[in-house]
């Protein structure tokens, strides 16, 4: 199978990945790994704490967490680290909290392993998490899923409004790029974990795996690399990810750090 990245942009200089892609490791794997996303109710003012861990069975060449925080489906906030010759990798960010909202975070753990004979191999797994986070009797509360009545009617309403942002600007770049979406299953970035089990296992195991790869890859080198740099990255919104019913590509359309339509394609060979 070969897979290759495309990016459609306009005048945007290339950056470099340091976070590749190569055949799958049988022997080793993430072994524990967690998004999490919490609220913590401090005396004057209310934060949301984001960590991202994980954990391989043996150390490797390289480990890493790259995560992506959205509030309301506008990017909040990446956290990447990486490591040489380790197991583990911890990482969480706290910032202050204002309004009612919908967090969500979805992280890409990944191990990178060289052998004796000089071949390289990798793995990798996805986490998720999300928290609402609304006031009542001006106390700020979370949920992650809706316990009763109150909790169902602010969930509506805040996704609500999320998506109806989202959908705005996911038209917008499918009608720039001239898509015809009916050619395609349409899954928001922040849903891979819970998509990949229904549109991803038309894929056998392995062209699933290396298909998600290969998408953070091109992630990584043409969208976060870029927003981590970006002084003001609350202005993109979520990525939206087509993928072809024929099985034979996958698109992932976005606006960039220069505020242009930006569509990368991956070609897929099974």
């Amino acid at each position: 199978m070969f897979t290759l990245w495309i990016v459609l942009h306009s005048n945007q200089s290339s950056i470099p990945t340091s976070l590749t892609y190569y055949p799958i490791d049988e022997k080793n794997q993430i072994t524990e790994s967690s998004t999490s996303i919490l609220l913590k109710d401090n005396i004057q003012t209310p934060s949301i704490e984001w960590s991202v861990t994980s954990s391989s069975n043996i150390p490797v060449y390289l480990r890493q967490d790259v995560g992506l925080l959205y509030k309301n489906g506008r990017l909040k906030g990446i956290m990447s680290k990486w490591k040489e010759n380790e197991r583990d990798i911890s990482q969480m960010s706290a910032f202050d909290h204002h309004q009612d909202a919908l967090y969500e975070s979805l992280s890409f753990h990944y191990g990178e392993r060289h052998t004796d004979s000089k071949s390289i191999n990798s793995f990798h797994t996805l986490t998720h998490d999300q928290a609402f986070v609304y006031s009542i009797n001006q106390k700020y509360q979370s949920f992650k899923e809706p316990k009763n009545q109150t909790e169902k009617h602010i969930q509506t309403l805040v996704r609500q409004d999320a998506l109806e942002r989202l959908n705005r600007e996911w038209k917008n770049l499918i009608h720039h790029f001239n898509i015809n979406q009916d050619e395609y299953w349409a899954v928001p970035l922040i849903e891979l974990t819970k998509q990949e089990h229904e549109y991803f296992n038309t894929f056998s195991e392995e062209t699933k795996t290396k298909v998600i790869g290969q998408l953070f890859e091109g992630l990584y080198k043409h969208y976060i690399i870029p927003f981590s740099q970006d002084t003001d990255h609350t202005t993109s919104y979520m990525p939206l990810i087509l993928i072809s019913k024929q099985l034979d590509e996958l698109l992932v359309l976005f606006t960039n750090v220069n505020q242009e339509p930006e569509m990368l394609i991956q070609q897929i060979h099974q």
